[in-house]
């Protein structure tokens, strides 16, 4: 038997009009809401009815995340990165599993990044994207804005670039330390031309009585 979609059940059930259901369906292309939340956002259907007839068709329990409360250790499982980006709230642990609210609870692939970073077996629960996104930010704090790949190189050559005043300072150090060189250099050589003369008054050494010879008896 086929498996029935949402617009054709709220239409069997009267729960909205034709006419909204196909304009509604024509602009869901490039949304991120689902067609139910797009019609809830509109008005167009209660909210009583479409999480009747969501329930009934992906057989996932509803829990209106606006009026929960979690304890820290749940929160804790779930990082606040990954909770935003999944749209996904821990609600509660019972025994290996943990109860999360997800505005995709049949998103598998979401459900398996929960699993693997909770450590635990994921019992899902159907929420309102609006809804989630809200209870987030209430549970977790608000969101901190994401660099993306320009911004981060920007980022790390503003941390590893030298400022001018330090290149030019650099310069004027490179400049000075070459300038000291050669002025040891040329002082080192007239010190050698000295020792030279002075070598010669002595009889060839140095005028150090350490080196000089002791005439024999």
């Amino acid at each position: 038997m086929k498996k029935k979609r949402l617009g054709e059940i709220l239409r069997e059930r009267n729960q909205v009009s034709a006419d909204d259901l196909n304009k509604a369906i024509q602009d869901q292309p490039g949304k991120l809401m689902h067609l139910g939340e797009l019609l809830l956002g509109r008005g167009v259907v209660s909210k009583e009815d479409l999480v009747v007839a969501l329930t009934e068709l992906s057989r996932v329990a509803y829990v209106d995340v606006q009026a929960v409360s979690i304890d820290e250790s749940t929160l804790s499982l779930i990082p606040g990165a990954m909770a935003k980006r999944c749209c996904a709230l821990p609600l509660e642990v019972n025994g290996t599993k943990l109860i999360v609210a997800l505005a995709e609870p049949q998103n598998l692939q979401l459900i398996d990044e929960l699993r693997f970073k909770s450590g635990m077996i994921i019992e899902p629960r159907m929420g309102f994207r609006t809804e989630l996104e809200a209870a987030i930010e209430k549970f977790y704090g608000p969101s901190e804005p994401v660099l993306g790949p320009t911004d981060d190189r920007r980022n790390v050559a503003s941390r590893t670039a030298p400022s001018t005043s330090e290149t030019r300072n650099g310069i004027h150090l490179v400049q000075f330390a070459r300038t000291q060189r050669r002025s040891h250099a040329g002082n080192t050589v007239g010190t050698d031309a000295e020792i030279k003369n002075d070598s010669r008054r002595d009889g060839g050494f140095p005028n150090d009585q350490s080196c000089r010879r002791t005439p024999r008896q």
